[in-house]
């Protein structure tokens, strides 16, 4: 059963969305950030609930869409704090749906998450997301995740 939370969540991913501030997860096309027009204060306010609902991962989809907004974030100290927090955290304390929908991103896109993020925490050691991750990551579906991970810590 879905949270309202999550509803919540859900709806304003979907706002986004119809509001051409972020890309569906699906659509294949790259996320945007603001431009023209468009509201910065509310684009990072709608991200940062996209960054919400990945975090609880009640859904591998909504996951994969915050995941597949790497390129938002990076340049940007705070938005890099914000998703480093998002992908350190699925690692360490939901690391099941965190490869799940790490397994499931555009090659690009999954690589420059791990490359930027997962292989340099910023909140957590790498210790401790490589022990939460070690117990499923040696399934073959994952085992790419596992290589970009460790070519990327050297």
């Amino acid at each position: 059963m879905r949270t309202k939370q999550h509803v919540l969540y859900s709806l304003a991913a979907t706002a986004a969305a119809a509001l051409g501030l972020l890309a569906l997860p699906a659509s294949g096309a790259e996320p945007l950030g603001p431009k023209g027009g468009q509201d910065p204060a509310l684009f990072l306010t709608i991200w940062a609930l996209e960054g919400e609902a990945a975090k609880s991962c009640n859904s591998e989809t909504d996951a994969r869409g915050f995941l597949e907004t790497v390129g938002i974030a990076v340049g940007d100290s705070e938005r890099e704090k914000r998703f480093s927090d998002v992908v350190e955290s699925l690692a360490t304390e939901k690391p099941q749906c965190f490869l799940a929908a790490a397994s499931s991103m555009r090659p690009r896109t999954l690589k420059m998450m791990i490359e930027r993020f997962l292989a340099k925490p910023r909140q957590r050691s790498s210790k401790e997301i490589e022990k939460s991750l070690a117990g499923y990551w040696s399934s073959g579906s994952y085992a790419k995740i596992r290589a970009i991970y460790f070519e990327s810590r050297r």
